[in-house]
C-alpha cells in the first residue's frame, strides 16, 4: 500500500499526481451522471506535458461550460443520445440559418398585419400566435353571413339563447 500510495502521489516533471484518496474525494464531491469515463491501459504513464495539456484542455472546457451553463436546460429538447462532430455540425449549420429565419418570419408577420389591416404587434411568438389565430378566425368566416352580429338587438337575441340552451336536448 506504500508503494502504492508513493507511485501516485509522486510528483512528474513538476506535476504532482493525485493520490488515489484525493482522485476518489474529487469525484465523490463533483461527479455525477455527466461526468465522462476515462480509461487509460495500466502501463500508460502522463508526462508532465501530458498533464499541463490535459489541465490546459479542462480549463477551457471549464470556460466554456461558464458560458453556457445557463442554457442547459434548454437543450434537453434536443434528443440525441450520440454526440458525433457529423451531428454536431449540422446542429451548428441549421442553428446558423435561424437569424435569416427570424428575419422572415418578422417580414411576414408585418406583412400579414399589414394585410390585415391590424395594428403592429410585437413580433414575440405569443404574441404573433394570438395574431394568427384572430387571422385565421377572420379567415373562417369567408363567405358566412353574419351580419345578425352586428343588429342592434344582438344583445337580446344571445341572451334568449344562452337561457333557451338548457332546454334544448
Amino acid at each position: 500500500e506504500g508503494f502504492v500510495r508513493s507511485a501516485l502521489s509522486q510528483n512528474h516533471l513538476g506535476v504532482l499526481v493525485y493520490t488515489i484518496h484525493q482522485a476518489i474525494g474529487r469525484y465523490i464531491r463533483d461527479g455525477g451522471a455527466q461526468t465522462p469515463r476515462f480509461s487509460f491501459p495500466p502501463t500508460t504513464v502522463h508526462s508532465g506535458e501530458d498533464m499541463a495539456r490535459m489541465r490546459e484542455s479542462a480549463r477551457q472546457l471549464g470556460i466554456a461550460w461558464n458560458v453556457v451553463e445557463d442554457v442547459a436546460d434548454k437543450l434537453t429538447t434536443i434528443h440525441q443520445s450520440e454526440w458525433s462532430n457529423g451531428w454536431q455540425e449540422k446542429l451548428c449549420a441549421s442553428a446558423r440559418t435561424l437569424p435569416r429565419t427570424l428575419d422572415d418570419y418578422e417580414a411576414a408577420l408585418g406583412a400579414l398585419i399589414k394585410a390585415a389591416q391590424l395594428p403592429a404587434c410585437d413580433p414575440e411568438f405569443d404574441a404573433a400566435s394570438r395574431v394568427f389565430s384572430l387571422i385565421m378566425v377572420i379567415l373562417s368566416t369567408h363567405g358566412k353571413d353574419l351580419r345578425f352580429v352586428f343588429a342592434p338587438d344582438m344583445a337580446e337575441k344571445v341572451s334568449a339563447a344562452e337561457r333557451g340552451l338548457p332546454l334544448v336536448p
